[in-house]
């Protein structure tokens, strides 16, 4: 039986019950498309029995559809995820929680993973190539994004981790690759590192969201294998770093 072991890295592979141990009563919070979606159910199965399969959707999981779901789950560790595909400024049909979620000015949450760029990079073809951005846009909406999460973790005494976008299973086209997208996350990874963020490199431990060739909703997500080491790296860099 072989161990998984990302490159140039090394990390306690905690049991359920010592993660429990180490995070007990913590808030977490994903914010994001759902390329964030597919990395939040994979850590919601790694403290849960009862596991979540593929990447449902907000309404097929909280009928109310506000744009978020939320699990309460081991040593009463809570873990919500918010929908929002661009973290626009004001609030959008794409964009639909950042613009109140970033002035907030209460500490909701111990930690929130955010992270923003699949959409923007390649849009959404469905929706009209809503997003196509150029990589300046992106610069320019980066360095929005980072000021106002150093403003909200300044009052509220969040820790943000920012993820860079997931790699693409292989070239689709013009604009679904990973030498494009590896532009867009290196700019953000080092706007984001700058900022005092730490950051969560989802790009070298993913195989691609399967939806950018099949469809969805059959390969709307990670493979298995690929969710499941996101949350055994990012749980126990959590119980290593408190």
């Amino acid at each position: 039986h072989m161990q998984w072991q990302p490159y140039a890295c090394r990390y306690q592979d905690y049991t359920q019950d010592e993660i429990t141990a180490k995070l007990r009563g913590k808030r977490i919070a994903y914010i994001g498309d759902s390329q964030t979606r597919s990395m939040f159910y994979p850590l919601v199965n790694a403290l849960h029995q009862n596991k979540i399969l593929g990447n449902p959707k907000i309404v097929d999981q909280n009928p109310n559809n506000q744009g978020w779901i939320e699990f309460r789950v081991r040593g009463d560790i809570v873990v919500r995820y918010y929908l929002d595909n661009f973290l626009a400024e004001t609030k959008n049909s794409h964009s639909i929680t950042w613009h109140a979620f970033h002035k907030g000015t209460t500490k909701m949450y111990d930690i929130i993973v955010v992270g923003m760029g699949n959409w923007a990079m390649c849009g959404n073809m469905a929706n009209r190539g809503v997003g196509l951005w150029s990589l300046h846009r992106y610069h320019t909406e980066i360095d929005r994004i980072a000021r106002q999460l150093k403003e909200y973790a300044a009052r509220t005494g969040t820790r943000v981790i920012w993820h860079n976008q997931p790699n693409f299973p292989w070239e689709v086209d013009a604009y679904r690759n990973g030498a494009r997208l590896r532009l867009f996350n290196r700019y953000a990874t080092d706007r984001m590192a700058s900022t005092g963020f730490e950051i969560f490199d989802s790009f070298n431990v993913s195989s691609g969201m399967l939806h950018t060739a099949v469809g969805y909703p059959a390969g709307h997500f990670n493979d298995y294998h690929v969710r499941e080491n996101w949350a055994r790296v990012l749980l126990s860099y959590l119980a290593d770093h408190p």
